[in-house]
């Protein structure tokens, strides 16, 4: 295996998300707050979706169609902000598992659906950015949309790339609907074991040849 892409979020970086909530709370009438602290997830599933990449201008007039609240570009840019300075923690094994492969010379990746430059900063404050040769982000392609996965490959041979991630269908069926191997990282033990899978970090070692 020459090329390894790891998925951020829930993968690579856990957070809470509570910096983002206190934002929509401090920012947005109460009942839109409310929404969006019950619905934001899906609301941007729902925007991934239909929608090939992320743009600032189309995820405002997407949120505002579906909430029926106006938000305005200055409530997104603050928003993406925020994104960058908050408390994000990650697996006990990753920095060995990274240092691990970088030994091996494996070319490390991220690919992540949203913006480039609050997952740049989250990397960065999390001491893992220098492990990374490339960021792929949803300002490029969104996951599962086919073009994510291969321009994450870029002139790499298909079976020379591994994707990791924990999302069933981003970061596990999707690279396989183009002929790409992927590992699940399913460390509350949710999916079936006929999954190819790991519930550690350290385990994915194993998994690059």
């Amino acid at each position: 295996m020459k090329k390894v892409v790891f998925d951020l979020d829930g993968t690579l970086l856990f957070n809470s998300y509570e910096d983002e909530k206190k934002y929509f709370e401090n920012c947005l009438p109460k009942e839109v707050y409310l929404d969006l602290k019950e619905n934001i997830g899906n609301y941007l599933n729902t925007y991934e979706s239909h929608n090939i990449r992320y743009d600032e201008g189309d995820l405002k007039r997407f949120l505002s169609s579906v909430t029926g609240f106006n938000f305005t570009d200055e409530f997104i840019k603050g928003w993406l902000e925020v994104g960058s300075y908050t408390n994000d923690t990650f697996d006990m094994e990753l920095i060995e598992t990274l240092e691990n492969l970088k030994r091996r010379d494996v070319r490390l990746e991220a690919l992540t659906n949203w913006f480039r430059k609050p997952q740049e900063d989250r990397l960065k404050n999390s001491d893992i950015f220098e492990y990374f040769d490339e960021i792929h982000t949803g300002e490029e392609f969104l996951k599962p949309h086919k073009e994510a996965y291969i321009n994450a490959i870029g002139d790499f041979r298909k079976v020379d790339c591994l994707f990791v991630g924990d999302h069933l269908e981003k970061d596990y069926i999707g690279p396989k609907t183009i002929g790409v191997s992927s590992v699940l990282y399913d460390r509350d033990n949710v999916y079936h074991d006929s999954i190819i899978k790991i519930k550690k970090m350290g385990e994915l070692k194993r998994r690059v040849r």
